[in-house]
């Protein structure tokens, strides 16, 4: 395997795994202080921000990452990221109209027999995921340009290390919070991050030193259908567990299962890390032409992805029970 991509996956991964671990921490610290029924709370609006982002994102990230890696590479950087603002315009119209459609009907889709405030839960959700959209796209546009270490530390840190402060503070003076309490604390320092992030993209722009003033790339093209489609069966086969278990289970039962999930989705979150760094390279060896740079990014991503996997395999099917355990008696089998 090359030397210089073995390097950048290790970078990649290394930029990935302290954002993860701030996660870890931050899920271990919430099951033990929120209990299983707050993070059952907790895994419904994760769920939901996540469902709806993938509804008013339009297919977006995944365009601003071909297009702004294309662009960057040929000198038109300035070019690419107008139009990654363009992009943020246009998923900031459609987030808050859906977020303002989903404060209409969010009492006809709610469980009759919650017993949690479950138009609370969604409307929060649909305001999160506002946010969550932007900062993908923000993330995309980054790694486009090819700062992917800093667009993995700023998409998987910023937020967990904003949230952990935060509830440090609150620790030292002995004030609670609730489940819903900590729904609108995530929502306000998701807009605090997405800000950052905006600035973190402007930055880069002010240091480009080509100025271009052709036109930007089409918003809209049929490309996006795939994309759009894709991202809302992913999200939806990811989520739908979460979504349909209170129907069936109870707030605690949905708490216990969500941090099983959530350490699943952390293996699963390591493994996406390989396409935060092949994937601006299939997409300018692609606008090349260049189909053997195509196989051998393949293959190299290939080896990378099971070197990966099987270890993580082997931790989560020995080592379960203890690991369940770190967030409470509550949550162990």
């Amino acid at each position: 395997m090359n030397r210089s991509v073995l390097q950048k996956a290790i970078n990649a991964l290394f930029s990935r795994v302290i954002g993860l671990l701030l996660q870890l921490s931050l899920t271990v610290i919430l099951g033990r202080m929120l209990g299983a029924a707050g993070m059952g709370v907790f895994s419904l609006y994760t769920s939901w921000m996540m469902m709806f982002a993938s509804i008013s994102d339009l297919g977006m990230p995944n365009h601003v990452l071909r297009t702004v890696s294309v662009e960057d590479d040929r000198k038109k950087r300035n070019q690419a990221i107008r139009f990654t603002l363009s992009v943020i315009k246009t998923l900031l119209l459609s987030g808050v109209l859906l977020a303002f459609l989903m404060m209409l009907i969010s009492d006809l889709v709610s469980p009759n027999n919650s017993s949690i405030d479950y138009q609370t839960i969604l409307t929060l959700s649909a305001l999160s995921a506002v946010a969550f959209t932007i900062i993908r796209v923000l993330s995309e546009a980054l790694k486009g340009i090819r700062q992917v270490n800093l667009a993995l530390t700023a998409e998987t840190a910023l937020l967990p290390l904003a949230v952990l402060t935060v509830l440090g503070i609150l620790h030292l003076y002995d004030w609670d919070i609730s489940a819903q309490g900590y729904l609108v604390l995530h929502l306000i320092l998701m807009i605090v991050v997405t800000m950052v992030m905006l600035w973190m993209l402007l930055h880069f722009k002010a240091q480009s030193l080509k100025t271009d003033e052709e036109e930007v790339p089409a918003l809209f093209n049929r490309s996006l259908l795939p994309f759009w489609g894709s991202g809302l069966l992913n999200m939806w086969f990811m989520n739908m567990p979460i979504i349909l278990l209170p129907q069936f289970a109870t707030t605690e039962e949905i708490g216990v299962f969500g941090v099983a999930y959530r350490l699943i989705a952390f293996a699963s979150i390591i493994l996406v890390t390989l396409a935060s760094l092949f994937a601006p390279k299939f997409a300018r060896d692609f606008a090349n032409n260049d189909v053997e740079a195509l196989k051998q990014g393949l293959k190299h991503s290939q080896k990378l992805s099971m070197l990966i996997f099987i270890p993580m395999l082997i931790v989560f099917t020995v080592f379960a029970e203890p690991m369940l355990g770190m967030f409470g008696e509550e949550f162990k089998a």
